[in-house]
């Protein structure tokens, strides 16, 4: 991802993030603070988040680390 136009480094940041943190992101990055926004965590940084969730299709958070292996062949 590129943050800004005027970058000249390239790092690789590993650590898990969830897009349920976007908005999180988006106030860091910008400097947009608000009383509904408490960030865990640096969202750009090594920081760990602690467990990461994604929401499925019935709009209920689920742990990444319970979801099972969706296995596929290429033909």
């Amino acid at each position: 991802m590129v943050l800004s136009s005027d970058d000249k480094a390239h790092k690789v940041i590993k650590a898990q993030r969830s897009a349920n943190d976007f908005l999180s992101f988006f106030s860091q990055w910008t400097g947009i603070q608000a009383a509904e926004i408490t960030p865990r965590y640096r969202f750009i940084s090594e920081q760990k988040a602690g467990p990461v969730y994604i929401t499925n299709f019935q709009q209920q958070k689920v742990d990444y680390a319970h979801l099972g292996t969706d296995e596929f062949t290429v033909n």
